[in-house]
């Protein structure tokens, strides 16, 4: 018997395919960019792997691991803004704060995708996930920022993805 295909997300596009992994690219975040049917858009970003933003503590000879937010500082500046806008944009989060992930789609997930192994751990692993890793949901005002400012490096980017996403579910220019 032939495989069966995957479903195809409602709102995917070779067109939103393209400048979402351009997007990723521009920010940093593509090692954690995952490709999955049940979302909405056909995409999640999962847990960094802590190993991926190791840097050596030169006092204490041992390897200390940054969240995303203090990332800034050590050649990834827009990895944490981009990591959470792609986030937000991929449905995994419901509304509320960044704890409140959709348990509808947790459950769909891989068995192995990082999300889904945190939630079965429990709360306090989420928590561990958004306090260690992650850093805290940010303020999305930054987006404005990027949008808005015309030699900013992530502008055209996050553009051409907002219109890719626009032009998936229907809307037009």
């Amino acid at each position: 018997m032939a495989p069966v295909a995957a479903p195809v997300a409602h709102d995917s596009s070779p067109e939103l395919d393209v400048h979402l992994e351009a997007f990723a690219s521009a920010v940093g975040a593509e090692p954690y960019l995952r490709r999955h049917p049940a979302l909405p858009l056909g995409f999640y970003v999962d847990v960094p792997q802590q190993q991926n933003a190791l840097l050596q503590d030169q006092q204490a000879n041992t390897a200390t691991t940054l969240p995303l937010d203090l990332q800034q500082s050590y050649g990834k500046p827009h990895l944490y803004h981009g990591w959470w806008l792609l986030m937000q944009l991929s449905g995994l989060l419901a509304e509320g704060n960044e704890g409140d992930l959709r348990g509808d789609i947790l459950s769909v997930l891989p068995a192995d995708a990082l999300w889904r192994l945190a939630a079965e751990m429990g709360v306090d692993e989420m928590e561990r996930i958004f306090t260690d890793i992650t850093g805290p949901k940010p303020d999305f005002i930054f987006a404005l920022d990027w949008l808005t400012t015309a030699d900013h490096p992530m502008r055209v980017p996050l553009m051409n993805l907002l219109a890719a996403i626009r032009t998936s579910r229907g809307g037009h220019d």
